[in-house]
């Protein structure tokens, strides 16, 4: 459920975003986290609707998060298988360390080349032309997103989320980036394709079905919800595509498939 800038093999994704209660118009707390395996340097790709991203520190020392977030979440096709926080300011372009990644937030695709050269050699994706012409798209198709630059090291599979917090274009649908490409080259929206993604969601004023259990201590975090819904997204010929849900959809306490029905096609 990412973009990456060069070839990868990805699993285990799982990603939440929880609607907050913080200023007038509510901001938005979005985690995403995978299992990567690279043999070069390489980085994951993630659009937001907002004009500003900010990083969220403490999910990147826990080691449990999501996947006991994501634990009981129902799956879409049936299978025989088993508030402390503190935030890294974004004006354009920049770069900051968290955990197991060097993370490039970009106002803008067209500023993710540039800030791209400041990230440590260990960690920076090749600069290619499959990469420029990726950049050129998300510059026409997300013109007025902000990006997230995960670039990590292809000998280190990252251990934790990445979680950022940020003021929505719309504040009353939910967001989670789910267009999916692990080749190094541009995503085919709507696309048919095998779906692996376990998706929660959350309202900060409301009690959602699934009550969650953390090994982590992690208690009291707002980035922790204590109850979430969702679906485990194990199609086999979903629609690659973002999942944004009206939040009033969420509020209701609807889940599973009652939940995909009323997804907004990108």
């Amino acid at each position: 459920m990412c973009v990456t800038t060069a070839p990868a093999t990805m699993g285990g994704t799982r990603a939440f975003t929880l609607a907050t209660l913080d200023g007038p118009r509510g901001r938005h707390i979005t985690g995403y986290q995978n299992e990567a395996a690279t043999p070069t340097p390489n980085c994951m790709l993630l659009h937001f609707p907002t004009s500003e991203l900010r990083l969220v520190h403490g999910p990147e020392k826990t080691t449990s998060l999501m996947r006991d977030m994501t634990a009981e979440l129902p799956q879409l096709v049936p299978t025989f298988q088993s508030r402390g926080m503190t935030f890294g300011s974004v004006i354009g372009a920049r770069i900051e360390h968290y955990g197991d990644y060097d993370v490039v937030f970009a106002r803008g695709a067209g500023q993710m080349l540039d800030a791209l050269e400041g990230v440590d050699r260990s960690r920076r994706p090749a600069i290619t032309p499959e990469l420029e012409r990726m950049v050129d798209w998300y510059h026409e198709r997300f013109c007025d997103y902000s990006f997230v630059l995960a670039c990590f090291n292809g000998m280190v599979n990252p251990r934790h989320p990445i979680v950022v917090e940020y003021t929505p274009h719309s504040d009353d649908l939910l967001f989670i980036p789910g267009l999916d490409a692990h080749d190094g080259t541009v995503p085919t929206i709507g696309q048919p394709m095998p779906r692996n993604f376990r998706v929660a969601f959350g309202a900060e004023d409301r009690v959602q079905p699934i009550k969650i259990k953390y090994q982590d201590p992690v208690a009291g975090m707002q980035w922790a919800p204590d109850n979430v819904t969702g679906f485990y997204d194990n199609r086999y010929n979903g629609p690659n595509d973002d999942y944004v849900l009206p939040l009033e959809v969420v509020a209701s306490g609807a889940t599973g498939r009652d939940l995909v029905a009323e997804l907004i096609a990108g």
